[in-house]
């Protein structure tokens, strides 16, 4: 386990470490987050649910260790070219969704490739064919 620790008291068991990835695994099975300790604290019969705790716990730091490792064959796998004509096909895919909603008058068609989201820049296939043309909220730049 990755630094996480379960400890007997009078009171019940305090699990402490880094049990940020198990929190919602910890609640459901019944402890609370006692912020004076920082630690998670199950109150009841220590010996009954020792076993069951640390089980969960396992298979929680397991799933979040294989998540990661998807991440990083994901990330490798969006390198390839595989990868990058998926990539694209679910940009285009994104742009065809957004057209006609609210906040989005700054895609003009569904060759639009959104660029930067946040400052509303596309590059459309479509109207841009220099490929050195694009949009930056709905108005045609040519990139001179």
């Amino acid at each position: 386990m990755d630094t996480i620790t379960l400890t007997k008291t009078d009171k019940g068991i305090v699990v402490g470490g880094k049990t940020f990835d198990v929190k919602d695994i910890l609640r459901a099975a019944g402890a609370r987050w006692d912020p004076t300790k920082a630690a998670w604290v199950f109150h009841g019969e220590v010996d009954a649910i020792t076993e069951m705790i640390r089980d969960s716990i396992e298979d929680c730091v397991a799933d979040v260790r294989r998540r990661a490792a998807d991440a990083k064959t994901h990330k490798t796998w969006l390198k390839t070219n595989e990868g990058r004509a998926f990539a694209a096909a679910e940009a285009r895919r994104q742009v065809a969704a957004c057209i006609g909603k609210p906040g989005f008058s700054w895609i003009c068609c569904t060759e639009c490739v959104i660029i930067d989201a946040t400052r509303k820049h596309t590059s459309c296939n479509a109207c841009a064919h220099d490929g050195n043309s694009f949009f930056v909220n709905g108005r045609l730049h040519t990139g001179d």
